[in-house]
C-alpha cells in the first residue's frame, strides 16, 4: 500500500488546526477511493459545465409503428427503440407480428425481428462515446399455449437475445411454450463507435413435416410488442 502523505501540518504554535485534520482525513479517504466520487467520477469533478440540460438525438424515419427517441448529455446518453402493441377497442390487443412456421421463412437459430414486417426499422443504431453501454430489452410474445401443447415436451422452447454490432451479448435461456413478457437486461463496454443493438429470437417447435399443424403442435408465433433501451455512460 503507498504512503498517505499529509497535506496539511496538524499543529500551529502547539495547537491543532482542525481544517488541517480535515483536509488530511479527506485526502486519505479519497486516495482509498482511487480518487472517485459515489457516483465513480473524479473528486471534485463535476462543474457546472457537466450539468448541462440533455440534447435530443434525431433519428431517421422509424416507420410505421416503430418509435424512436435519444437524449445526449456530457457524462451520458439515452436510447430507446419500440414497437407497440395494436389496440382493438379497449380491452384486447392485437399480435403486432405472426410467424406461421408451417409456411414463413425461420429457422432453429437466431432470428432477426428486423427480417419481418413491421420490424424492419427496428434495430436502434447511433453514434457511441468510449465507456459502457447498459440496458433491457422486453419481447412479449406467445407461442404453444393452445389445448395439447403440454404434450410438446422438451424439444419446444423459445428464447431471447440482444445482440451490438451483431455480437450476442445477452440472452434470457430457454422458455418453454407460454404468453410471456420476456425482460434480457445487459451490460457492455463500447468503445467511440457506431453502435446498432438489436434483438433476436430462437425459435423451437415440436414439429413433424407434412402433418397438419394442429397435431403437430407447432402453432404461430405471435409478438405483441417490443422494445430496447439503453444508456451510454463516458467521461
Amino acid at each position: 500500500m503507498s504512503k498517505i502523505r499529509t497535506k496539511k501540518l496538524n499543529t500551529a504554535d502547539g495547537l491543532v488546526i482542525p481544517e488541517a485534520i480535515n483536509d488530511n482525513t479527506d485526502e486519505a479517504l479519497e486516495a482509498l477511493n482511487g480518487l472517485l466520487g459515489q457516483q465513480n467520477m473524479p473528486v471534485n469533478s463535476v462543474t457546472a459545465a457537466k450539468m448541462a440540460p440533455l440534447e435530443s438525438v434525431t433519428f431517421p424515419t422509424s416507420g410505421v409503428g416503430i418509435e424512436k427517441i435519444g437524449s445526449r448529455g456530457v457524462t451520458q446518453a439515452y436510447f430507446s427503440t419500440r414497437r407497440d402493441f395494436d389496440t382493438v377497442g379497449t380491452m384486447y390487443a392485437e399480435s403486432v407480428l405472426d410467424i406461421d412456421l408451417d409456411a414463413d421463412t425461420w429457422s432453429r437459430g437466431w432470428n432477426n425481428l428486423q427480417n419481418y414486417a413491421g420490424f424492419g426499422n427496428f434495430p436502434m443504431t447511433f453514434e457511441a462515446r468510449e465507456g459502457m453501454l447498459s440496458g433491457c430489452a422486453v419481447v412479449d410474445w406467445q407461442h404453444g399455449v393452445q389445448e395439447g401443447s403440454d404434450f410438446a415436451g422438451f424439444d419446444w422452447w423459445t428464447e431471447v437475445g440482444v445482440f451490438v454490432n451483431n455480437i450476442l451479448i445477452a440472452r434470457s435461456g430457454e422458455i418453454h411454450p407460454r404468453r410471456h413478457t420476456t425482460q434480457v437486461p445487459f451490460s457492455v463496454p463500447v468503445g467511440s463507435q457506431n453502435c446498432t443493438v438489436d434483438v433476436r429470437l430462437i425459435i423451437n417447435t415440436f414439429y413433424t413435416a407434412g402433418v397438419p399443424s394442429v397435431d403437430s403442435f407447432s402453432t404461430n408465433f405471435h409478438i405483441f410488442g417490443a422494445s430496447v433501451w439503453c444508456r451510454n455512460t463516458y467521461r
